[in-house]
């Protein structure tokens, strides 16, 4: 019983979300370009640069550290 309500609420909601083409269908159809997160992209070059990956730990301890995270994570 509860396999059935299960079963029809998934195809329910899969049919709110698989009515349009599938957005990365043709990803790879274009081989020359590296989109915005491929390894030759721009994005690569940024956020594999040192201050990324500080700054990014940075933001990390400041967000822990502000009082209504902590009292969310409480």
């Amino acid at each position: 019983m509860l396999a059935q309500i299960r079963n029809q609420m998934v195809s329910a909601t899969r049919s709110l979300f698989s009515h349009g083409p599938r957005p990365l269908e043709h990803t790879l159809d274009h081989s020359g370009d590296p989109g915005l997160l491929g390894p030759d992209s721009v994005s690569w070059r940024v956020i594999g640069d040192v201050a990324a990956f500080v700054g990014g730990i940075r933001a990390l301890l400041i967000q822990t550290a502000h009082p209504e995270v902590v009292a969310g994570g409480a």
